[in-house]
């Protein structure tokens, strides 16, 4: 089962179970992350207000695919343009 950790002092430190701890700590705007038991994790609220050098999230971003290069000559044209010039 997934836990929740809360980021104070410079660290994560984990939410015990409740609602009513989860919403003063999401009232008070430290930073909440969900962390799930194969080690994955996501901050859900407040990730505004972590140090640059804080992970949001364990997941990599997908990476752009890269650009098709493109011939802008088709073999058919460059023949056509072999019968005109012969």
């Amino acid at each position: 089962m997934a836990t929740m950790q809360v980021f104070t002092n410079d660290k994560w430190v984990e939410l015990p179970k409740g609602t009513v701890l989860f919403a003063k700590a999401k009232q008070s705007g430290v930073p909440i992350k969900v962390v799930h038991p194969n080690g994955n994790f996501k901050v859900i609220f407040n990730a505004e207000k972590l140090p640059k050098s804080e992970p949001t999230t364990s997941t990599k971003p997908k990476a752009k695919p890269k650009a098709k290069k493109v011939d802008l000559v088709s073999p058919a044209l460059a023949s056509l343009d072999d019968l005109i010039q012969a």
